[in-house]
């Protein structure tokens, strides 16, 4: 196999990971500017592993959910974080990437 397919493998294996990971829920302390009572702290739902970056949004969302099926993410009443994302998607990558080259071996 070659080291673009591979490490497309590796890409494509790590974004089905982050997205599973959220099913780990945790709760989080975001400031919403235009939430009245929000606007130096509130504590929401949060979902991503290991940082979290898909936020329960107290202004448009049913209260303390965070919806993850894939519409939602895209045109619903949650809040994505891309930097959340970003350290979730390497995290997952240098994962995916350590464990495939132990098991295969380098070349």
């Amino acid at each position: 196999m070659t080291k673009l397919r591979i490490g497309v493998q590796n890409g494509l294996i790590a974004l089905a990971l982050a997205y599973a990971s959220l099913l780990f829920t945790t709760r989080s302390v975001w400031q919403f500017q235009d939430i009245m009572g929000c606007e130096k702290e509130c504590i929401v739902k949060a979902a991503g592993w290991p940082v979290p970056y898909f936020y329960d949004y107290p202004g448009m969302s049913v209260g303390n959910r965070v919806e993850v099926d894939p519409l939602s993410i895209f045109v619903g009443p949650d809040k994505f974080r891309l930097s959340g994302f970003i350290p979730t998607l390497l995290f997952w990558l240098l994962a995916v990437s350590s464990l495939r080259t132990k098991l295969h071996g380098r070349k």
